[in-house]
């Protein structure tokens, strides 16, 4: 009997409107197990109980570069990069949702591609990126989805063994309820099916991701399940800061400095900084510091241009740049040195403590996790952007990034000089030998200060005025002089100057629109 109504022997039913668990009555009682409707059904009132009825369905589909195609069929190609709402539940008295999909240049300033999709519905906030398909972020915190492999025919000639990870092996009907660190005994009455997986090896558990000895698990704690090791800020406040060690939690007070507010980022809470300042070298001796100047250096060889400075609770960082003076340079962009080994693009360290990506054809930005971001655009423009934190207790040719304009020139030994020579001649690496010298300027009785080149910044008629409170070109002007003068291909050269100078403008949220076009780079 179930609520007054008699259950026949063998008959199953949902137990609930959720249709989330399905019981069948036997000789031993009701037996039930978690289930849940398929893609097509949905939960409704049956003739007793629940039951999983099919529904007509429409999909929209967006893809490549990309293509639509609309829930009644019709299919076009849009290569818009901003934020666009896919679908949206415009009438009142269904269950409200909306999802939103973002799209971007990738590699390609002519096409665009998706890159993260965001899902609005019962008050949450679900996205989905690009390149991380074993995660999801619901309402700003990161959660690891499991990964269930399609099934096929268990025959040798139509399918080969998935690789594995360390510590693990496949199996083609692989337990649907792995042993886990929070659950070691989770095989047992397990109602999932089997299904080919990689399956721990004997000995270890699933970790999150990965297979460890037990010894290795990390800690169940309020609610969330953290790695062997692993550091959390945890509170609205970042009131805690959390390790796990031997299974075990262990946690400190924390608070966040006078630089910083305790946020959600990437899925992760922790003190974020407030403010950012950004340091500019571009061509052969032109800088701009953290803190504004603008300054001609001329000098090639290694140099410093940013480093933490005496002792400091924050990471430490050091950016050399070594100039070239003469000669034609080769680069290869998607290959990379890491602690002196050849590594290549995309590249992260397991933790994401560092990531290292090709922005385009001629860009490499390196992340850290501490808010150091620095991209090089070859062959003459660097950026280094510092988070506040570091306020007043950095070094180099970058500055001290203290926000005051008038103690730049600081030499590492803490003299304030006032030439830009003596100040960049002291954060030199290595010795000031002749070859040190930077090439000499071309004679040239090209105009380079015309329209048709570098006046071109400041031409009232250029694609660039919507830049102009934000980057001043004005003091761009003459370092694009002196980049042309040195050049034996000013056109190209000229294309690669006005990109730096868009770089910039996008750095500080402004689009130039189709300037390539207006000034004849589009074929650069």
């Amino acid at each position: 009997m179930l609520k007054g109504q008699t259950v026949q022997l063998g008959d199953s039913f949902w137990s609930d409107n959720t249709c989330t668990q399905r019981c069948t009555c036997t000789d031993q009682g009701l037996q039930c197990f978690n289930t849940r409707c398929s893609f097509s059904q949905i939960c409704r009132p049956a003739a007793f109980q629940y039951s999983c009825q099919t529904v007509q369905r429409q999909t929209c589909t967006v893809s490549g570069d990309p293509h639509y195609r609309t829930f009644d069929g019709s299919r076009f190609s849009f290569q818009g990069t901003c934020t666009y709402v896919l679908s949206e539940q415009c009438q009142n008295g269904l269950p409200y949702y909306r999802v939103e999909g973002k799209n971007e240049h990738q590699g390609s300033t002519h096409v665009s591609w998706p890159v993260l999709v965001k899902v609005f519905v019962h008050d949450e906030t679900i996205e989905l990126i690009k390149g991380d398909q074993s995660q999801a972020k619901v309402s700003g915190l990161s959660y690891f989805l499991g990964v269930k492999y399609s099934k096929f025919e268990n025959k040798c000639f139509l399918c080969l063994e998935i690789p594995c990870p360390a510590n693990s092996h496949f199996e083609a009907q692989g337990t649907g309820c792995p042993p886990t660190c929070v659950n070691p005994n989770s095989t047992d009455n397990c109602p999932l099916p089997d299904q080919e997986s990689c399956v721990c090896n004997s000995g270890y558990l699933l970790s999150g991701r990965v297979c460890v000895p037990h010894a290795d698990c990390g800690c169940s704690f309020e609610g969330r399940y953290y790695y062997s090791g692993e550091t959390v800020i945890l509170d609205t406040d970042c009131g805690r800061r959390c390790t796990c060690r031997s299974a075990s939690m262990t946690c400190s007070s924390n608070s966040c400095g006078p630089y910083e507010s305790c946020m959600v980022e990437d899925g992760v809470r922790g003190c974020i900084p407030n403010s950012f300042a950004t340091c500019w070298i571009r061509g052969p001796g032109s800088y701009h510091t953290f803190d504004g100047v603008m300054y001609q250096y001329p000098g090639a060889c290694r140099l410093t241009l940013a480093k933490v400075m005496g002792s400091s609770d924050h990471s430490h960082f050091l950016v050399n740049v070594e100039k070239v003076p003469q000669g034609p340079q080769v680069f290869c962009f998607n290959l990379l040195k890491v602690d002196g080994q050849l590594i290549r693009l995309p590249f992260s360290t397991w933790s994401n403590k560092i990531r290292i990506f090709q922005s385009s054809t001629h860009s490499v930005i390196l992340h850290t996790d501490f808010g150091v971001t620095l991209q090089t655009v070859w062959p003459h423009f660097v950026r280094v952007t510092a988070p506040g934190v570091y306020n007043g207790t950095l070094g180099g040719l970058c500055g001290n990034n203290n926000g005051d304009q008038h103690d730049d020139f600081r030499t590492p030994n803490g003299t304030l000089v006032s030439d830009p020579q003596v100040f960049g001649d002291s954060w030199r690496d290595g010795s000031l030998a002749d070859h040190c010298v930077v090439n000499r300027p071309h004679n040239s009785t090209t105009n380079f200060n015309s329209t048709e080149y570098c006046g071109v910044l400041t031409s009232h008629t250029g694609p660039f005025t919507s830049c102009w409170a934000a980057v001043n070109p004005w003091q761009q002007v003459d370092a694009c002089i002196d980049i042309l003068q040195r050049s034996d291909d000013p056109t190209s050269t000229l294309c690669e100057v006005l990109r730096d100078y868009a770089l910039m403008c996008q750095h500080n949220s402004v689009s130039l629109g189709q300037w390539r076009d207006a000034t004849g780079c589009g074929k650069f």
